[in-house]
């Protein structure tokens, strides 16, 4: 059996030089896709919350009248905040799928499910324009549950 220096199991990738550590394995494309999309997730949902707090202070400042269409206020103020959490996550989760283990996956899986949710039930009360967030959550769980996403995030590590 193959061992490193320290009786370590094998490192899957090429062999490590004696005396150095295991030899970096290149990170899937998959995973690659799956991080570009969180990135461009948590960008979009950034610029979308602040769209809405600009929004919530045009309905506060009285430019924009409270109506149905709009909602009021606090409302905007609210969803605002949840878009600018989501962005956080999003971006958060991008950062960790570099060095992240199972749970990053899973986080990722979760907060896929939430968006795709969250443009369903958009897409039923009569919103058209949220199919990017169905691409996008399809997308994401479709990249997180690949084989090698699933080999990537549960990699040794030493």
């Amino acid at each position: 059996m193959n061992t490193t220096p320290d009786n370590l199991p094998p490192y899957p990738g090429p062999s490590p030089i004696p005396g150095y550590g295991p030899v970096p394995v290149e990170m899937p494309k998959k995973v690659t896709t799956l991080r570009v999309l969180l990135f461009v997730m948590g960008g979009l949902n950034t610029l979308g919350g602040l769209l809405v707090f600009a929004a919530a202070d045009a309905t506060t400042s009285g430019a924009l009248k409270e109506s149905a269409e709009f909602g009021s206020a606090p409302t905007l103020y609210a969803i605002g905040v949840i878009a600018l959490a989501l962005a956080a996550a999003a971006i958060t989760l991008g950062a960790l799928c570099r060095n992240g283990k199972n749970g990053v996956r899973i986080a990722v899986l979760v907060l896929g499910g939430l968006v795709a949710v969250n443009a369903v039930v958009s897409l039923l009360s009569g919103e058209g324009a949220n199919g990017v967030g169905i691409a996008l959550s399809a997308f994401l769980i479709i990249n997180a549950n690949s084989d090698e996403a699933k080999q990537w995030f549960n990699r040794p590590r030493f």
